[in-house]
């Protein structure tokens, strides 16, 4: 009789570091899961802080060129133009 109660501790045993062992993985699983969703929370707000700023920047930008279009004898970067009533044409 002594050896059916040894075998069945031993196999309640070995169930038991088998759920153990199970459960210690999922522990990881979701640990690491964790980790990558907080990773993931962080590039999206560095991300949204980047578009924001590139949106400041270019809203300026376009402020800026909005103000410089509208000042007399304006001309783009390497576009001169000259008076047409002194009798010349735009060079380009």
């Amino acid at each position: 009789m002594g050896t059916t109660k040894d075998d069945t501790v031993l196999t309640l045993q070995q169930q038991l570091h088998d759920k153990d062992m199970k459960l210690t993985e999922m522990r990881l699983e979701s640990l690491s899961s964790a980790h990558q969703l907080e990773q993931l929370r962080e590039t999206m707000n560095r991300m949204k802080v980047h578009v924001g700023e590139a949106g400041r920047v270019g809203k300026v930008g376009r402020l800026c060129a909005a103000k410089i279009s509208q000042r007399p004898n304006y001309s783009p970067p390497g576009i001169s133009i000259v008076r047409k009533d002194a009798g010349f044409a735009a060079e380009g």
